[in-house]
């Protein structure tokens, strides 16, 4: 019940990215949690897929998430608009090699062959991402307090759910508790950025 809980939490928050990416003509994930999120996704559907019915739940989340990777290929260059595009290409395909490489190895060397430590490493990689995102841009472009909170509410339920099934190590409550401290900045400050342009982060979808 508790996975489930999770793969709804956070399928509604990949979709309220993508519904915002559109209507803010930007993408809505910073590109190193995107490129390291497919690479999970690739490694645990197709790779060293799960035993469980999970996988399938993977794969669409893999498709999900070819629509972000789309809306970063279509609206990225504009973001990064002081690299020449030349460079920009690279730095995408290296950043993707090198993220590939580094949740393959973690799987390997701890042998998370249901992916836990990567897919915990990744999320709070995601959430700091998301605070710089923020500041970066200095507006609400491609964001929303409902994508920062179905992105938390998902995480404690897949924690909750590894905790039963797993003997939770300290490092997946070290990085839990990263989770937690960065997506409650990160609202707080959505929060705050709405005020400031006098709008409601909670009208705001």
């Amino acid at each position: 019940m508790l996975g489930g809980l999770c793969d709804t939490l956070w399928a509604i928050a990949y979709i309220l990215i993508i519904r915002r990416g559109f209507k803010d003509q930007t993408y809505g994930m910073p590109m190193v949690a995107l490129l390291t999120n497919l690479s999970w996704e690739i490694i645990f559907s197709f790779i060293y897929p799960y035993d469980t019915i999970q996988v399938y739940l993977n794969i669409v989340w893999f498709f999900i998430d070819l629509i972000i990777l789309y809306q970063f290929i279509k609206f990225g260059k504009q973001e990064f608009n002081k690299i020449p595009k030349d460079w920009f290409w690279m730095t995408v395909c290296v950043i993707g090699v090198i993220s590939f490489a580094a949740v393959f190895s973690v799987t390997v060397e701890f042998q998370d062959w249901y992916g836990n430590y990567t897919g915990f490493g990744d999320n709070m990689m995601m959430s700091a991402l998301f605070i710089w995102m923020l500041f970066e841009r200095g507006d609400l472009r491609g964001q929303s307090i409902y994508i920062a909170l179905s992105k938390f509410l998902g995480t404690t339920a897949a924690f909750a759910s590894v905790s039963l099934v797993f003997e939770t190590s300290f490092l997946l409550r070290f990085m839990y508790l990263g989770v937690l401290v960065f997506d409650m900045i990160y609202m707080m400050l959505i929060y705050q950025k709405a005020q400031e342009t006098g709008i409601s982060a909670w009208q705001r979808v």
